[in-house]
């Protein structure tokens, strides 16, 4: 997580960083996304997606929010055949990065 990005999201508040990093670490995005995608609704996968890469930006998480970008897009191409793969690096990394954040007992 690069606190520098994120901070820059909050004009410098740390109260509001860690509020937003509080609300990062709950998220449903696993259940949301696999549900989603079993579904095969590409619209709304790629919506839900959308937000989450937003999310991720916003607390400075950039790889995460660049995996969230590819799944992106590849919702938008409807090409959800591609997306398990993906997906699955994007959980691995969220979990990662919820592990890192929890650690911190914000």
């Amino acid at each position: 997580i690069n606190t520098d990005m994120g901070m820059a999201t909050c004009c410098g508040d740390i109260t509001f960083y860690e509020e937003l990093l509080q609300d990062f670490v709950v998220l449903p995005i696993k259940t949301e996304l696999l549900t989603l995608l079993a579904k095969q609704d590409a619209a709304n996968y790629c919506i839900r997606v959308h937000g989450f890469k937003n999310n991720a930006y916003s607390i400075g998480a950039q790889a995460l929010g660049d995996l969230a970008y590819q799944l992106e897009q590849l919702s938008r191409n409807n090409d959800l055949d591609s997306v398990p793969e993906l997906q699955a690096q994007l959980f691995a990394r969220y979990e990662h990065i919820c592990s890192t954040i929890n650690a911190f007992n914000l």
